[in-house]
């Protein structure tokens, strides 16, 4: 690192998209796909990797053309080849995938120069899944060793100009209300990574499911997908929204921990750290009152010349949440 200081307005510009590989999706650098088991991680990382491989839009967003190394550590080549039938699409595709049970023996550093080097257009690896690749040196799970084997792969990732995306399991009690905090194992991970993306499904039997996305240069969204007769996920455009407010999302989450918040926009604006005016936030509130409940959350804005806010977490009957 540099002693030198560089002033503000001599830092270096991005121009443009030039860092999205999927459009409000993917950039370049480390994204973490996760979701429960069986919920259709992979069906959506090879449906990706194909819309990246043919430049074709993926769930709506624009994509840039390349070609793609998928590392497919739990499946065999027969389920990989039955999959792709399924979508019915040319195999004749820019994909090279790579099988084999013993991830954690691969070291990506040594392999991905020469993957470049072969493919200079190579823009995305995806890692099926991480549990399979990390380096495991303890049974219990540590957040020094999640961080630095995560920010391995980021620098890696952005040496090299490509995404790199790893899928990795969920815990089975992931919350709606905050997604992103139900990764599997430590914080670690999801603190190195540049983006973050969760498969939420209430229920694996039904067809329907939410793509939860947010990222350091990517607003929180939430996509409406569900599966089409080839197995290939698809916009719900019946049940989508346009995306979710960051604020919004913030307030969410922290209700879905504390249960109830009754005080001013400005104490709830200083309590999350939340860089907004009270007044645009108690507006932005009222606003989305109908995104609140839908996530059990009842608003009540109270009237005179100190405007409270009375947050509440509903329950799934629709009674209060008790407080402890």
């Amino acid at each position: 690192m540099s002693e030198k200081l560089i002033p503000l307005s001599s830092l270096k510009k991005r121009s443009g998209n030039e860092n999205y590989i999927v459009e409000g999706i993917i950039t370049k650098g480390l994204t973490i796909l996760g979701g429960i088991p069986k919920s259709g991680k992979t069906f959506l990382a090879l449906q990706m990797s194909t819309a990246i491989a043919m430049g074709k839009e993926f769930l709506g967003k624009r994509t840039k053309k390349g070609s793609v190394v998928y590392l497919a550590f739990e499946d065999p080549e027969e389920d990989i080849d039955a999959r792709f039938n399924q979508f019915g699409i040319d195999k004749n595709l820019n994909i090279n995938f790579r099988f084999g049970s013993r991830g954690n023996y691969f070291r990506l550093e040594k392999y991905i120069k020469v993957w470049k080097e072969e493919n200079p257009d190579l823009l995305a690896i995806f890692v099926d899944t991480y549990g399979k690749y990390k380096e495991t040196n303890t049974d219990k799970p540590n957040y020094q060793d999640d961080y630095r084997q995560a920010s391995e792969i980021r620098e890696l990732a952005l040496e090299h100009g490509v995404a790199i995306i790893l899928l990795h399991h969920m815990n089975k009690n992931c919350n709606k209300n905050s997604p992103f905090e139900a990764y599997y194992g430590t914080n670690g991970l999801p603190a190195a990574a540049d983006n973050m993306i969760v498969l939420y499904r209430e229920n694996i039997m039904f067809e329907g499911a939410e793509l939860m996305i947010t990222g350091k240069s990517i607003p929180v969204r939430n996509l409406q997908i569900r599966h089409n007769e080839r197995m290939m996920w698809e916009q719900n455009l019946e049940e989508q929204d346009d995306g979710l407010d960051i604020n919004i999302a913030k307030v969410i989450n922290y209700i879905s921990k504390e249960k109830k918040f009754n005080g001013t926009a400005n104490e709830l604006c200083s309590r999350l750290g939340l860089v907004i005016y009270p007044n645009q936030l108690s507006s932005l509130l009222n606003k989305n009152n109908h995104i609140l409940s839908n996530n059990n959350v009842q608003f009540i804005r109270g009237k005179g010349k100190v405007r409270w806010l009375e947050l509440t977490l509903k329950s799934d009957e629709g009674d209060d949440e008790t407080m402890n």
